[in-house]
């Protein structure tokens, strides 16, 4: 049974938490942004399927990103031990700003920990005064008791985002809907190609995965690398070939650099995406 009380967004994404909390707190509508999410809905209905089984999530997030779409998508899962279980992810002018699974994926303090920037002992302490004050958020707790700056919180949320929509990459197939939604703050956003490049689409699908030493071998790491390792060398080398970062080249060596991008982003999430 989910606890549906610990599963969700904030209300403001500038709190600082491990237990999102399911709220509506995007502020109250206007008519006219009621007029707006309306039009928005019935545009987004007409290029958005309703299942999520001859598609890909990577082909319905692009649509969404190219749509500049702002709103909740919603995934209802048929894969067990998910099955019936709601997905949420939430997007801003057609950037991904956050994720809400009941599937699992690390805590906070996990995913600092392994990241390096909370040690063992720290580690421990923290988790006791999370059991001491559960109403107290995890990530006050972390930059109270001075283990981390609110930056690295701010980082490790942004790390979780990644991990839980990489979760919801994994489901098969699904039913999809899409409710629109008046603006809303949120600092935090994923980057294009943290959710789009390198993903499984619909025209790929029955194309081989790429072979998982070719992967290690793109990134110049070795098979034992570690997670953070993986991670540490894409971004940097993602600095080097990101298309944004180019956009005055000529075309010819503009597609060369978009093609080293493309392939970088597949080896990454082939990598972190494996069983």
């Amino acid at each position: 049974m989910i606890d549906a009380s610990r599963v969700g967004f904030v209300e403001n994404a500038e709190e600082i938490t491990d237990r999102p909390v399911w709220g509506a707190g995007f502020g109250a509508r206007t008519t006219e942004e009621l007029a707006r999410c309306a039009s928005s809905f019935y545009r987004l209905a007409m290029i958005l399927p309703g299942r999520l089984q001859s598609t890909t999530l990577g082909d319905v997030l692009g649509r969404l990103h190219r749509a500049q779409a702002t709103g909740e998508l919603e995934l209802i899962g048929h894969d067990a031990p998910y099955r019936g279980c709601c997905h949420r992810i939430v997007m801003r002018d057609g950037m991904v700003c956050d994720v809400g699974t009941p599937i699992p994926v690390p805590r906070l303090g996990e995913v600092l920990l392994e990241q390096g920037d909370l040690s063992i002992e720290q580690h421990h302490r923290f988790v006791d005064e999370l059991q001491r004050l559960p109403k107290v958020k995890a990530g006050e707790i972390l930059v109270r008791e001075g283990f981390v700056t609110q930056q690295q919180v701010e980082n490790g949320l942004g790390r979780q985002t990644r991990l839980r929509l990489d979760a919801v990459f994994s489901l098969q197939q699904a039913d999809i809907r899409f409710h629109p939604l008046g603006r809303f703050h949120s600092k935090r956003k994923l980057e294009p190609f943290e959710f789009l490049h390198g993903r499984r689409r619909a025209r790929g699908a029955d194309s081989p995965a790429l072979p998982l030493r070719q992967a290690y071998e793109t990134l110049g790491l070795s098979p034992n690398a570690s997670r953070a390792q993986v991670r540490r060398t894409f971004r940097k080398l993602a600095t080097t070939c990101h298309p944004d970062l180019f956009t005055n080249l000529p075309e010819s060596q503009r597609r060369q650099v978009e093609a080293r991008f493309s392939a970088l982003s597949s080896a990454y999430h082939r990598i972190v995406t494996q069983d």
